[in-house]
């Protein structure tokens, strides 16, 4: 006999054998037990890093914390993509795209125990923060006007809409002024020299600087 039991809580079995034939003398019954004891299954507390912001293209560490797992806990990362250790505690993290990672925890020989886990956010910052040059203003240092390109080979990049534009002589003179450069810059022809301007932004950055016209 090779019964299977699978009990909620500590249960005790008893195994009672009988001979009927009494063909054993002096033993008309034998009786056994066996106590199946069922203990609580208990959770494991497990914490990770609190989300986080990165710029693309960073690393991060990814720390994976069991207060109370035993030594024979396995920790599991997922996805695994841009993981340098998906199954250990502590990974690096390099995320293509914004990525939750979810660890789980569990063991081999603790059946006893509830698997247990916790996930980290990872997003990424905007480009304009993570790479401030990037959307800057920047203004070339030298005009070469055509005939029929004046202002328009002054190269500003990343000039935003409805900047304002002054331009100085070498004197100090006001000669040039335009509440949107990107549109009027057209009208700016310059005699060879050089010039000293200052640009506004709408939101109230200001760049300041010289040019030199060469013809």
């Amino acid at each position: 006999l090779q019964p299977y039991v699978n009990p909620t809580s500590t249960t005790t079995y008893y195994l009672t054998v009988k001979d009927i034939g009494n063909k054993v003398p002096c033993i008309a019954e034998l009786i056994d037990s066996v106590t199946v004891v069922v203990k609580p299954k208990s959770s494991i507390n497990v914490s990770a890093n609190a989300d986080t912001t990165i710029c693309k293209g960073d690393t991060i560490t990814l720390r994976a914390h069991c207060g109370n797992c035993p030594i024979d806990a396995l920790y599991n990362w997922s996805p695994i993509s841009g993981l340098q250790n998906p199954n250990n505690a502590v990974t690096l993290a390099e995320p293509v795209a914004p990525t939750t990672y979810v660890v789980s925890i569990a063991t081999y020989a603790s059946d006893c125990i509830n698997p247990s886990g916790a996930q980290v956010k990872i997003s990424f910052l905007p480009d304009a923060q993570c790479n401030p040059d990037t959307n800057k203003v920047k203004p070339t240092n030298l005009i070469i006007p055509t005939y029929l390109t004046q202002g328009q080979n002054w190269n500003i990049q990343n000039l935003p809409a409805n900047t304002s534009a002054n331009l100085y002589n070498a004197i100090g003179q006001l000669i040039f002024t335009s509440d949107n450069f990107i549109k009027e810059q057209s009208y700016l022809i310059l005699a060879q020299g050089m010039y000293f301007y200052h640009l506004k932004t709408m939101d109230g950055v200001a760049y300041k600087g010289k040019v030199v016209v060469v013809k």
